[in-house]
């Protein structure tokens, strides 16, 4: 089942609560129609409250832990459909999802489908198989369950979704069984890049292409029908024509796509919600991929991007959320607006130096990616890498224009952040980032924007060399923020720049500033020493410090 372009914000926000439990986290999909789930008392926890917070429908529906649980598993179903493990969960809970799964359907307009739940194979007596198994519907009638066949809590059961509208109860069955051969096939696919080249000239040498066409540039295109593979061969760049008919179907019926050498680009929108596409290749001879080449290729899982691409355009592989494995390469220059925006499985990110550009939302909404690097002095564009909720360590070296606004914005699990170079902190950079513990700057920062660091609540330290102004609310409610130095050139101290920072102890100032806003130290209710490099009592006697500063006034100054 294809998730939603657009999706509603109560079913958004249980995701979101799934995929943030530490002790539950999404596996790599293994199969193009397969995802895996695990449940703890953590997960229950954390559903519970996004449940009760976004939506009435679920706090009428629900009435434990557990079946909050259930209900974020049929919004995972509807949303991913396919296949889903549930591991130490009681079988009226299983029934639940099933219950609730045609009801929250109902709810979101979808039309449901037949549940189909296997049971454990494993320890198993004739009478607990056959009072388990089969194909259960979700409707009321058939999702009734008596507490005295209930299986333990540690059985385990697949849950499952046919993917198509024509697959009966019998082939879904017959998917489930052989999931693990799946699984394990598709981990040895993806474990070597070598691997990767070998099957694409597997399956060209095996396919049988009997129909065939031609682009407007003189590309040609020949598609196994029997396999859905597509290759695409010839000089020039493929570009996509919706009136040509014969292109258009085959490339949306296409799972694996192989672009030949001579192939020196990938036009914009050449690959535009390819519905079935898995498995793409392309050829060292291509330099360019276009806007929205591949966006909305939402069963895309993996791609390789070889090193004589030099720009990835704008929404690139925009919502293509089944990405798991990304590597860029050395000779890349450009990444476009958006061009992985809501890539939801890739685990790691480095970018190579050779990169100068990070467009705006590039990797926004990337909600796997743990840790990041950025080799070279890239500019980063806005929100280039917001609400990446998993992104626990970030290495930047940021070129003289900087961070850019909101780059880091709700990165709610970011507790390390190592920035060299010179350059602008933009404005909400790494607000809302409530993990941060940690943020290092080895360089020189120009200017410290509005809130750049608003709401920051464990940060506990910050040292910086800073040659311009400290923005509006820059450190505002960084409530555990005890000791603040800035050196440098500083002329001006913004409104409620460091408001709020109750466990203020200290704070270190250069001699250079000449304003202090109002408020800008307001409820810093501990703050207890001052010290201002560079200065004398007569100098520092004509700054001008503003209204509701009495904690700052009152504090110990020491001139150094």
């Amino acid at each position: 089942m294809r998730k939603n372009d657009q999706i509603p914000v109560e079913k958004e926000a249980l995701i979101e609560a799934f995929i943030e439990s530490e002790r539950c986290e999404f596996d790599s999909v293994p199969e193009e129609d397969e995802i895996n789930l695990t449940f703890s008392d953590g997960f229950f926890e954390n559903v519970s409250s996004r449940v009760e917070k976004n939506n009435s429908f679920f706090r009428k529906l629900v009435d434990s832990a557990a079946k909050k649980a259930a209900v974020a598993a049929a919004v995972i179903l509807l949303t991913f459909g396919g296949l889903m493990t549930v591991n130490a969960i009681r079988k009226p809970v299983v029934t639940f999802i099933c219950e609730t799964y045609e009801k929250t359907a109902t709810m979101f307009g979808i039309e449901p489908k037949t549940i189909i739940v296997t049971p454990p194979d494993s320890e198993k007596t004739t009478e607990e198989t056959d009072t388990a198994s089969g194909v259960i519907t979700s409707s009321p009638e058939s999702t009734e369950t008596d507490e005295s066949t209930s299986i333990a809590k540690t059985e385990t059961f697949d849950i499952q979704i046919p993917t198509s509208d024509d697959q009966d109860a019998s082939e879904a069955n017959a998917q489930a069984d052989k999931k693990t051969d799946r699984t394990e096939n598709n981990e040895n696919t993806n474990s070597n890049q070598k691997q990767n080249d070998n099957r694409s000239i597997n399956a060209e040498e095996y396919a049988e292409y009997t129909e065939k066409g031609q682009l407007k540039n003189g590309v040609t295109w020949s598609f196994d029908p029997n396999k859905s593979i597509l290759i695409i061969e010839g000089n020039g760049e493929i570009v996509s024509d919706p009136s040509d008919t014969g292109f258009e179907d085959v490339r949306n019926k296409t799972i694996t796509l192989i672009i030949k050498e001579g192939i020196t680009g990938i036009g914009d929108g050449a690959f535009y919600e390819s519905a079935k596409l898995f498995e793409a290749y392309i050829s060292s001879t291509v330099t360019r991929i276009g806007k929205q080449a591949f966006a909305n290729c939402r069963k895309l899982n993996a791609v390789t991007i070889p090193s004589s691409v030099l720009e990835i355009g704008d929404s690139a592989f925009a919502n293509d959320e089944r990405i798991n494995n990304l590597e860029l390469n050395y000779g890349l220059t450009t990444i476009g607006e958006s061009a992985f925006y809501g890539c939801s499985y890739i685990p790691s990110l480095v970018i190579p130096s050779s990169v100068t550009m990070i467009g705006n939302r590039a990797f926004k909404f990337c909600r796997t990616i743990k840790e990041l690097t950025i080799i070279g002095t890239a500019d980063i564009g806005s929100e280039a890498f917001s609400d990446c909720i998993a992104l626990k360590k970030a290495t930047v070296n940021m070129s003289t224009n900087g961070i850019g606004d909101s780059s880091f914005r709700a990165c709610t699990r970011l507790r390390e952040v190592t920035v060299t170079g010179s350059g602008p902190i933009g404005k909400y950079a790494f607000a809302y980032c409530g993990s941060l513990i940690t943020a290092t700057f080895d360089g020189k920062i120009t200017e410290i924007g509005n809130c750049a660091f608003f709401s920051c609540g464990s940060l506990t330290g910050f040292s910086a060399t800073c040659s311009g102004n400290i923005g509006k609310s820059a450190f505002a409610n960084c409530s555990n923020l005890n000791n603040a130095t800035f050196y440098g050139n500083i002329s001006e101290i913004g409104t409620e720049a460091f408001y709020n920072c109750f466990f203020m102890y200290n704070v270190t100032i250069p001699g250079s500033v000449t304003t202090i806003a109002d408020r800008a130290f307001c409820r810093c209710e501990r703050l207890r020493t001052v010290r201002i490099v560079g200065s004398d009592p007569d100098s520092w006697a004509n700054v001008y410090i503003g209204a509701k500063n009495e904690k700052f006034k009152d504090a110990e100054t020491i001139f150094e």
